[in-house]
């Protein structure tokens, strides 16, 4: 995947990658109406405002809300962008090998995991931190060997298998290990 993003061109975007916040009950959909409105103000920072929609999102919420500016765009695949915005998404550690620029936000009631906060993202609370960091922010790509040594507590990294073979491949291992100590 990420080999395959780093091949098409990077442009001056920023993507928010969402989470099923509402649909899920997390939240209230009129906070999260009021969090997608404060977006319009990070949007006109960036030449395009991405939003990389959950496989389970409910797409009618965002285009509420974003239908009306210009420089918005929908997507289901991940997009190669200078800025990656998310609150406690997974999808921040694929990011992070296509950006130096992974920004999480927290969200009152909604503390980052620490898992999130151990790997370094940086973490704001509102709108105003986001624009500041996006105006003095690194955009050089990241050196994935470096990123690869310090994420490594956190990920899977197999160039060669799909995750999710590497996952299939450890649980067999585990379990084949477990049966023989048992057996007679």
């Amino acid at each position: 995947l990420i080999k395959e993003i780093l091949k098409k061109k990077q442009e001056n975007t920023l993507c928010y990658i969402t989470q099923t916040l509402v649909e899920d009950g997390r939240m209230s959909i009129n906070k999260f109406y009021s969090l997608l409105e404060s977006y319009k103000t990070i949007g006109s920072h960036v030449d395009k405002f991405i939003v990389k929609l959950h496989p389970q999102a409910n797409e009618d919420i965002y285009h509420e809300i974003f239908d009306t500016v210009k420089n918005v765009e929908y997507s289901r695949e991940f997009p190669h962008s200078t800025y990656y915005l998310t609150h406690y998404s997974s999808l921040a550690y694929t990011a992070s090998f296509i950006s130096n620029n992974v920004i999480l936000q927290e969200l009152s009631g909604h503390p980052t995991p620490e898992i999130f906060r151990k790997a370094s993202f940086p973490i704001f609370h509102n709108v105003t931190e986001i624009i500041d960091y996006i105006k003095r922010a690194d955009v050089s790509k990241p050196n994935l060997e470096e990123r690869k040594k310090a994420l490594q507590y956190f990920a899977i990294f197999k160039e060669d298998d799909s995750p999710h073979n590497e996952i299939y491949k450890r649980i067999k291992k585990y379990l084949l290990k477990s049966t023989k100590s048992k057996c007679p």
